[in-house]
């Protein structure tokens, strides 16, 4: 049996997309599964090199650490020999030439507060020197210029 001819316009079928054509593929699935497993063993060879990186920069600090805390022993046993009395004395003598002095040699000074008391008006000119002292300083030939320059100006 001969079909008709159809008179109507020819109807394509209905292509359907290239996403479930690759899906519907027999080799796409076990491609997949064997494209994770490969990128699984990536992830963990990298893992662990990333884990050997760390455990060694653990270690370089545990070794800087230990250095540092002898460094700080040392330093310790060091201010504690030199505050001692005898090596102060020895340096004392031997760098800056001084000697135990005699009772005869010391002397007591005894101030007498009475001295320091001022009246008001002598505290009022202390007080206006320090003000004076913190107060810009210009010199006669700066000022002299600064006349020049304001004589200019007008």
């Amino acid at each position: 049996m001969t079909k008709a001819p159809n008179r109507r316009k020819p109807v394509r079928p209905v292509r359907k997309s290239s996403l479930r054509r690759w899906l519907r593929r027999e080799n796409l699935w076990p491609g997949l599964i064997i494209a994770g497993l490969i990128a699984c063993a990536c992830l963990y060879v990298w893992q662990q090199l990333y884990v050997m990186e760390l455990t060694c920069d653990v270690k370089k600090l545990r070794d800087d650490n230990a250095h540092l805390s002898d460094m700080v022993k040392k330093a310790g046993s060091e201010i504690t020999e030199m505050s001692s009395l005898a090596t102060i004395e020895k340096r004392a003598a031997e760098e800056l030439e001084l000697t135990r002095t005699t009772s005869a040699n010391l002397f007591t000074v005894i101030g007498d507060d009475r001295l320091h008391e001022t009246d008001g008006l002598e505290r009022l000119f202390t007080s206006l020197k320090k003000v004076a002292d913190h107060l810009p300083v210009i010199s006669e030939t700066r000022a002299a210029t600064m006349d020049i320059f304001d004589q200019n100006e007008k």
